[in-house]
């Protein structure tokens, strides 16, 4: 892993893997796609209740209120992707190199059935 700023991030090719980063804390795991413009860029978030498969905030909403009281069950969608727009310029990412993302694939794969 490393830590580059926002200059060096926008550099880095589509499919990086990150979280934002201040000294001490890391945010959300997300992939970095294409740039769309000077500070701006899509990426794809992987965790939180944005990857809750659903087909609007009503749904997803609804979704949520079944999980929590019904125990029911929804698949993950990994598909979703946004921008980021955010950019300030002074943020520093937490950047996975290509054997921080085999070990975790490695980590995800080795879980026990739950």
């Amino acid at each position: 892993m490393r830590i580059v700023n926002l200059q060096q991030f926008l550099t880095l090719p589509s499919g990086t893997l990150y979280q934002r980063y201040k000294p001490s804390v890391a945010e959300s795991l997300e992939i970095k796609w294409d740039n769309c413009g000077e500070r701006d860029w899509v990426l794809q978030d992987l965790e939180g209740i944005g990857i809750i498969e659903n087909n609007g905030s009503d749904q997803l909403f609804e979704r949520l209120d079944d999980m929590q009281h019904n125990c029911a069950s929804y698949p993950a969608a990994f598909d979703f992707a946004g921008r980021d727009g955010c950019a300030r310029g002074d943020e520093m990412f937490l950047v996975y190199e290509r054997d921080d993302v085999a070990r975790l694939i490695k980590t995800l794969q080795d879980l026990p059935n739950q």
